[in-house]
C-alpha cells in the first residue's frame, strides 16, 4: 500500500507554549505596567547540560535502531508483504541510551525551574487579552528552540469607575442646589481630580463627555473620553425648619419651573 513515513526522532523539536493568568488592578490596565511574572517551566538540567547522563558517562546509541528511535517490522499477509515504522521498545523511541542517567532529573535531561520574567503590559489592555513573550515557554528538544509564554490578562474591577471600550463611565453625585443653580464640580479622572462646571437646572442622569480622558488606545495614539453621569442626592433627615423651608420654596415655583411635569 504504498508505505509509511517517519520522521526523524532526533531532529530539533520547538518547546511547548506556557499560559498563566495575570491580574492586574484597573489603574495598572488604564496605564500599562511593566513587571516581573513569576513561572514554572522545563529546562534543560543544569547539572547534565540535558544529556540525562550522570557526570563521566555519556548517551549511547541505541544497537536496535541505530538512532533512529524507530523500527521497521515486516509482516506478510494475504495482499502480500507489508512494511510498519514503530518506535523503538530498546531506547523507547529516543535513539539513545543512557546506562547511568543523572540521578536528579531521572535521566530524562530536563527540569522543573521557578524563573521570574520581566513582563510589558501595554496602557490600554483590555480584560481577557494575551499577551505573548517570545522564546520564555519550555525547552526544546534536540537543541529545538523553546516555546513562548502566553499571559491572559484578568482585570479587577474598580469602586469607582467603569469601562467601556476605551471610555471610562463615573457617577458623581450632586446637591439640588448645585443642579438647579449650577456649579463646579470635582471629576474624578484616571489622572487624578479635575474641576468641572455644570450648567444651572441639570438634571440627575445627565451625562457630560471629557473627550480625550479615557483609557489609552492599546498600541496606539490616542484615547478615549471620559463620561460624567450627574446623579442628584435628595436629602434626608430633614430638620422641621429645614422641612418648612422646602415646603415654603416649592409654593414658589409653577409648571414653568417643570418642564416634564407640564
Amino acid at each position: 500500500f504504498g508505505g509509511s513515513r517517519s520522521s526523524n526522532v532526533n531532529a530539533p523539536k520547538r518547546g511547548s507554549d506556557i499560559t498563566v493568568r495575570l491580574e492586574i488592578s484597573f489603574m495598572e490596565a488604564c496605564k500599562g505596567l511593566n513587571g516581573s511574572i513569576d513561572i514554572s517551566r522545563t529546562e534543560d538540567c543544569d547539572v547534565c547540560g540535558g544529556s540525562g547522563a550522570a557526570a563521566g558517562s555519556t548517551p549511547t546509541t541505541c544497537p536496535e535502531c541505530n538512532g533512529t528511535g524507530q523500527v521497521r517490522v515486516q509482516q506478510r499477509t494475504i495482499l502480500g508483504s507489508m512494511t510498519t515504522v514503530r518506535p523503538c521498545t530498546r531506547c523507547g523511541g529516543k535513539g539513545k541510551i543512557i546506562d547511568n542517567p543523572r540521578a536528579s532529573c531521572r535521566g530524562t535531561g530536563k527540569a522543573q525551574k521557578r524563573r521570574k520574567v520581566s513582563v510589558n503590559i501595554p496602557a490600554g489592555v483590555e480584560n481577557g487579552e494575551v499577551l505573548t513573550v517570545q522564546g520564555q515557554g519550555n525547552v526544546g528538544t534536540n537543541g529545538g528552540p523553546k516555546g513562548n509564554l502566553n499571559i491572559r490578562v484578568e482585570i479587577k474591577p474598580d469602586s469607582v469607575f467603569t469601562r467601556e471600550g476605551n471610555n471610562i463611565w463615573v457617577d458623581v453625585p450632586i446637591s439640588f442646589a448645585q443642579a438647579a443653580l449650577g456649579a463646579e464640580i470635582t471629576v474624578p479622572t484616571i489622572d487624578g481630580n479635575m474641576q468641572y462646571t455644570i450648567p444651572e437646572g441639570t438634571q440627575t442622569g445627565t451625562v457630560f463627555k471629557i473627550k480625550g480622558k479615557g483609557v489609552p488606545y492599546f498600541r496606539r495614539d490616542g484615547r478615549g473620553d471620559h463620561m460624567v453621569r450627574v446623579i442628584v442626592e435628595i436629602p434626608t433627615k430633614l430638620t422641621k425648619k429645614q422641612r418648612q423651608d422646602i415646603e415654603d420654596f416649592d409654593k414658589t415655583l409653577g409648571d414653568k419651573n417643570y418642564e416634564k411635569k407640564k
